[in-house]
């Protein structure tokens, strides 16, 4: 059975994918490729803190069904310390 933490990153990166699909077209190059899935996980991780995201239980073996929260957490979601 996955964990809360491990069916977090399995929310991250379908964000991720989701996003890097959106930025691409058939003329990028993987190295594009490679560099949009390192900054648009960093875009993703960003939305589920912004949210404050929390994987709370973990309700099936494949961790596709899930219980979450979400707390708007105030603040600038672009602080310095989020962008390095």
């Amino acid at each position: 059975m996955n964990t809360p933490e491990e069916t977090r990153l399995k929310v991250r990166d379908l964000l991720m994918e989701i996003l890097v699909s959106l930025a691409v077209d058939d003329e990028t190059t993987d190295e594009e490729v490679a560099t949009f899935e390192d900054d648009m996980g960093g875009v993703a991780d960003l939305m589920l803190d912004s949210l404050g995201f929390k994987v709370v239980s973990v309700d099936n073996e494949e961790g596709t069904r899930f219980t979450a929260t979400f707390e708007m957490i105030e603040g600038d979601p672009l602080d310095d310390s989020d962008l390095d």
